[in-house]
């Protein structure tokens, strides 16, 4: 728009929007066990409380950043990036917190100035977000089963999901399955 308070409502409508898929789509995935421990879940809106919500259930529900590859016919290899500033779970209830805060009116009523300091640049936050999502890998509640979701495969540039089964060292790893 051309005006810094608009870009900024702008800006974090979107990026609040991304954070609510991310949840949303934690919330599919663990959808049986989540609306059997909470009755009402269709009426849940708040991204930040469902990853509280969904965490209760599914401790080890937040998605991995990892990279994947094939490294001969029919096997492949994963490896988990621990550190490739991927956005964390604290860091993603700080950026929702931050969205929250612009795109909702200001309490008129607020001691507070009304400013919002980001912390990073916004292209950092984006960053941290794809570097969480480009290649990341979520575990099933109540099994040993991962996916691995790729959004944009070296193949043909589209998005692929795998299911991963964990196999005992020195076996032969079938190539995952498209979903």
């Amino acid at each position: 728009f051309g005006r810094e308070d608009a870009d900024y409502e702008l800006i974090s409508l979107q990026l609040r929007k991304i954070l609510e898929l991310i949840a949303f789509s934690s919330l599919i995935a663990n959808k049986k066990k989540y609306a059997k421990a909470y009755k009402n879940f269709h009426t849940h809106k708040s991204a930040r409380l469902i990853l509280r919500d969904i965490k209760k259930i599914h401790p080890d529900f937040y998605p991995k950043p990892m990279q994947y590859q094939q490294v001969s016919e029919g096997f492949h290899h994963g490896e988990t990036l621990n550190d490739n500033g991927a956005l964390t779970e604290d860091e993603f209830e700080e950026l929702f917190d931050k969205c929250c805060k612009i795109v909702h009116v200001w309490n008129p009523f607020d001691p507070n100035t009304r400013s919002v300091d980001f912390k990073l640049p916004i292209s950092e936050w984006l960053q941290k977000i794809t570097n969480l999502l480009k290649q990341h890998q979520m575990r099933l509640v109540d099994t040993d089963k991962w996916w691995l979701i790729v959004m944009s495969s070296a193949e043909d540039g589209k998005p692929h999901a795998y299911t991963l089964e964990p196999v005992a060292f020195g076996k032969e790893v079938p190539t995952p399955k498209t979903k």
